[in-house]
C-alpha cells in the first residue's frame, strides 16, 4: 500500500464511522419510537376495556383475533371471562420491550382488584403500518420480571 492510498483510507475514515454513528443514533429513536406507539395501543385498549367500550378495544386487536370472535361483543367477553385482569385492572406498569420491527413483545405487570401481580406478554404485529394486538400470553416470572 502506498502513501496516498493510507491518506485516502484515513480521509474516509473518519466519515465512515460518523455515519455508522448518525445510524445507529437513528436506529435507536426509531425503536424507541416503536416502543412509545405499542405502549400507546396496548394502553387504548386498556382504557377502552375500562370504558366498556368493546367496538374501540375489539379496533385494537389483530386480523387473526378478529377471525376467532367475530365481533366487538364476543371478544369483550372472552376477555372479561378469561382475563378479569385485563378487563379491570387495579393498574399496570409497562416493564420489557422487544421488537424486529413488525412483531412486538411488551411485556405488562398487572394488579388485580385483589392486589394478586400478574404478568402477560403482549404480541404486537405491524398491519398496514399500524401496531395491532394479535395475542396475550400469561408469564410465569416466579418473582423475576
Amino acid at each position: 500500500m502506498n502513501l496516498k492510498n493510507l491518506k485516502s483510507i484515513l480521509f474516509i475514515l473518519p466519515f465512515v464511522f460518523f455515519f455508522g454513528f448518525l445510524n445507529a443514533v437513528a436506529s435507536e429513536r426509531a425503536y424507541k419510537n416503536e416502543e412509545e406507539i405499542v405502549k400507546k395501543v396496548i394502553s387504548s385498549q386498556l382504557k377502552a376495556f375500562k370504558e366498556e367500550n368493546l367496538e374501540k378495544a375489539y379496533s385494537f386487536a389483530a386480523p387473526n383475533i378478529k377471525k376467532q370472535f367475530f365481533n366487538a361483543k364476543n371478544f369483550g367477553l372472552m376477555v372479561k371471562n378469561g382475563y378479569p385482569v385485563i378487563w379491570k385492572p387495579k393498574n399496570y406498569q409497562f416493564v420489557k420491550f422487544s421488537s424486529n420491527g413488525t412483531r412486538s413483545i411488551q411485556r405488562v405487570l398487572f394488579r388485580s382488584s385483589t392486589d394478586a401481580l400478574l404478568t402477560y406478554d403482549y404480541l404486537l404485529e405491524k398491519f398496514s403500518n399500524e401496531w395491532r394486538i394479535a395475542g396475550v400470553i400469561q408469564v410465569n416470572t416466579e418473582g423475576n420480571i
